[in-house]
């Protein structure tokens, strides 16, 4: 039946398809649905058809909403290494969040707080510590192409985050900025360079060797 309809996206169903249903009748979807029926040796079958088209008119696009956390903070240091790995892998095995307790040094879970499903703006997510605190983060923006992304993340009171820089180096070869930063605020400043900064270089080179080792893991 379909080979004789000149349409592109639609919906076709039959009527006795329609009629086991109690719900679709009612469903707006229906409401533009045009009977139709042709004929076969086996008898003459009956059905209806809904050019979707018009349904694009009735979908409002949808835009995440902007965050700016990131506007207010500075780098605090940056991990920097060329690894051999594809571009595409060292951003899916850092963007798909489950993978990080596989590479991310201390991280033994990932719990996703909010917006579920594919990472994007917005996504809330919680890294189960191994020494607890289990830190909160959310995804604030991210763009690229096939030769350079870079996405960023943040701790929702804007105090710090991660900003991952990826540059195609070569086919199997990706350089890798970890920006790690921290709010410009003079106090916050001072609290992580007395008592953090030193242990987050720490972690971060760590995870970094981590991550070059799950990718490698990945291609064999």
């Amino acid at each position: 039946m379909k080979n004789n309809l000149d349409k592109k996206e639609y919906t076709l169903l039959t009527n006795s398809v329609i009629e086991q249903s109690d719900t679709s009748g009612g469903h707006t979807l229906y409401h533009g649905a045009v009977p139709a029926m042709e004929q076969y040796d086996t008898g003459d079958v009956h059905f209806k058809v809904i050019d979707l088209d018009s349904l694009y008119q009735h979908i409002e696009p949808f835009e995440s909403a902007a965050i700016h956390l990131s506007d207010n903070t500075k780098d605090s240091f940056v991990e920097e290494r060329v690894l051999d790995t594809p571009i595409e892998d060292v951003f899916l095995s850092i963007f798909h969040l489950p993978q990080r307790v596989y590479w991310m040094e201390g991280v033994k879970g990932i719990e996703v707080i909010n917006k579920p499903g594919v990472n994007r703006t917005g996504t809330v997510h919680r890294c189960i510590a191994t020494t607890g605190g289990n830190p909160v983060f959310v995804t604030e923006k991210g763009n690229g192409n096939e030769k350079e992304i870079t996405f960023v993340e943040m701790n929702p009171k804007g105090m710090g985050g991660s900003k991952f820089h990826l540059q195609k180096r070569g086919e199997k070869e990706t350089l890798m900025k970890w920006h790690m930063l921290v709010n410009r605020n003079f106090a916050i400043n001072l609290m992580f360079n007395l008592f953090m900064k030193r242990k987050m270089q720490k972690l971060v080179a760590i995870s970094v060797d981590n991550l070059q080792r799950y990718c490698n893991e990945g291609k064999n």
